[in-house]
């Protein structure tokens, strides 16, 4: 997928001097991305309104993005698309969930006060009882990174009933 991505974004292929062109704004941006499967909305606008797989489809995206850089990481949070993902681990397919969940993973290495004010720590408590071991791995990774962070996050996780699972 990721190389998809880069081959269908302009803004994600490397420059020459190895670098992204724009920032990898694209992706984030009001311009529409065209993708080679038909799809034509932005990540974002997807994660709102799009069907099952066109969200599970923004969630990779994002995952994807998130997972190459603290830029894109800051870019994905001030886009405000940490509420869109949390919406989705409630209501998402499996596929669509451990794909947010990989997504919040990996924001909460840097974002974690953007995590916790969207909300996120009950549900993600939640998800480490799911049945899928991707999903409640992608749950774990993230109250990981939000424990480490600070005492109130860790209170809140232990508060929330985080442990049982977690042992």
């Amino acid at each position: 997928l990721h190389l998809a991505l880069r081959t269908c974004i302009p803004e994600l292929q490397p420059t020459s001097r190895g670098g992204h062109s724009k920032r990898t704004q694209l992706v984030l941006s009001n311009r529409p991305s065209t993708m080679s499967e038909g799809w034509s909305e932005r990540p974002l606008d997807l994660l709102q309104t799009g069907t099952p797989d066109g969200k599970m489809w923004a969630a990779s995206s994002l995952r994807n993005l998130a997972a190459t850089s603290a830029e894109h990481r800051a870019q994905i949070v001030d886009s405000g698309a940490v509420p869109l993902l949390i919406q989705l681990l409630s209501s998402g397919t499996d596929e669509a969930i451990e794909e947010a969940g990989g997504v919040l993973r990996a924001l909460a290495v840097n974002h974690q006060d953007a995590i916790v004010r969207a909300g996120a720590i009950p549900i993600l408590i939640e998800l480490l009882h799911s049945p899928r071991s991707g999903i409640a791995e992608q749950a774990a990774g993230a109250l990981m990174h939000l424990a480490s962070e600070s005492a109130r996050f860790r209170r809140k996780i232990v508060v929330g009933g985080a442990l049982p699972a977690l042992v």
